[in-house]
């Protein structure tokens, strides 16, 4: 059976029409087992308390796919280079829309990976990570594509998607859940079939 960690973001609230739980409905309705995350203190988040949560589901899942929104990208791609802990190992990771270092999210928000990270980044995925976002987050000014590099990720850059949530209109993504079921982000960069009118 195919385990989905989903991992949500700065000040998440699990909004009713977030991509992530109409994609946790999804995969489960797929056959898969769906680990959706309650991060705790999403309003002050701390790395420690976070990434003690995602290590303990990472340890209840064999070869996971790791879907990450906003602030738990950052989360993400530091737990792949902490020298302190075990690295983690998962099948692949879709990593959406983070923001810019620093511009909220508590300590954990202050990482941002060096390009020499890229290596340890890539090396705890199976399959290279993806890293969607779009050319006008407001909380990531310039975009990922530096991000991308630094984190070794494929980029994949949407038009128009602001921070690709709720409020931006992203309730069902039809290419999220291809991409769990396939691997491969297929959609063009303008097409974005999840976003409502």
């Amino acid at each position: 059976m195919k385990t989905a960690i989903l991992l949500d973001g700065w000040q998440h609230r699990r909004a009713p029409l977030h991509w992530q739980g109409w994609l946790a409905e999804r995969l489960v309705e797929h056959g898969w087992r769906v680990d959706y995350l309650t991060l705790p203190d999403p309003e002050s988040p701390r790395y420690d308390a976070w990434s003690r949560v995602v290590r303990d589901a990472l340890g209840r899942a064999d070869r996971p796919v790791v879907i990450a929104h906003g602030l738990s990208v950052l989360l993400w791609l530091r737990m792949c280079v902490d020298a302190t802990a075990a690295q983690p190992r998962v099948e692949r990771a879709l990593l959406v829309a983070p923001p810019a270092a620093g511009a909220h999210g508590g300590d954990v928000s202050a990482f941002w990976p060096a390009p020499e990270d890229a290596a340890t980044v890539v090396a705890a995925h199976e399959r290279r990570p993806d890293l969607v976002w779009s050319d006008d987050d407001p909380y990531l000014p310039g975009g990922a594509s530096d991000l991308a590099r630094r984190a070794g990720a494929r980029s994949i850059p949407l038009r128009g998607g602001a921070h690709l949530n709720a409020a931006a209109g992203f309730g069902p993504w039809p290419e999220a859940l291809s991409w769990c079921l396939t691997g491969t982000w297929t959609a063009a960069p303008d097409n974005n079939e999840g976003r409502r009118a």
